[in-house]
């Protein structure tokens, strides 16, 4: 239906993406000249025009999801305002669903959980299926949310694991951050942990020179 405008758009943007297939990672798509372009989208009620999305990052903000269509009221090819969406701070990344339909697919800070040790291993495990099955279409600023994501898991497991005692009923611990119920920590000091009176003796001494 659009056959010629498709024909414009290869002529002037030869790296656009067009009517990639079902369940398709997108690769590269980051500017209007790259976007992936849907050839047959409906205009109104009866009119069909053409579609593209692309990605577009910006330092501080994030990465949001921007489509635009041509109009098919005026001749030849004439793209309409593009429309952004809001800015998602994390990997985002594009890919088509089983009914060829483009969409985003974002991992943010909020899918995090790293209030006890199962669900930080759980958070670590979503980062890497994350990772695994988008890579290729990893900008820099994707990688480096990754790295820095699993390094903050990481540290919050290395500090839940980090033998401590529980802290009264209903305070947050200071080493897992947790309150008394969810605590990581042992009704008993560890073994390396001085005792009071240990401490007050080092303190003392210290006091002497």
């Amino acid at each position: 239906m659009n056959e010629h405008i498709i024909a414009v758009i290869k002529q002037n943007t030869p790296q656009a993406q067009i009517d990639p297939l079902p369940n398709t990672l997108i690769i590269g798509a980051r500017s209007p000249e790259t976007a992936v372009v849907v050839s047959d989208y409906p205009y109104g009620r009866r009119l069909r025009c053409v579609m593209r999305y692309w990605l577009e990052t910006k330092k501080s903000h994030g990465t949001r999801l921007v489509s635009q269509t041509n109009n098919p009221k005026r001749p030849g090819l004439v793209w309409n305002k593009p429309h952004a969406g809001t800015y998602t701070q994390g990997a985002v990344v594009l890919h088509t669903d089983q009914n060829a339909h483009v969409k985003e697919r974002a991992f943010t800070d909020f899918n995090l959980s790293t209030s006890t040790v199962e669900r930080a291993n759980h958070s670590f495990q979503q980062v890497e299926n994350f990772e695994r099955e988008n890579a290729p279409a990893f900008t820099e600023t994707d990688h480096e949310f990754i790295r820095r994501t699993k390094n903050i898991i990481t540290t919050c497991m290395t500090r839940l694991q980090t033998p401590h005692q529980k802290t009264e009923l209903n305070t947050t611990c200071p080493v897992c951050k947790n309150y008394y119920t969810t605590c990581t920590g042992t009704e008993e000091p560890p073994p390396d942990t001085p005792t009071q009176w240990q401490t007050q003796l080092a303190k003392s001494n210290a006091l002497l020179f």
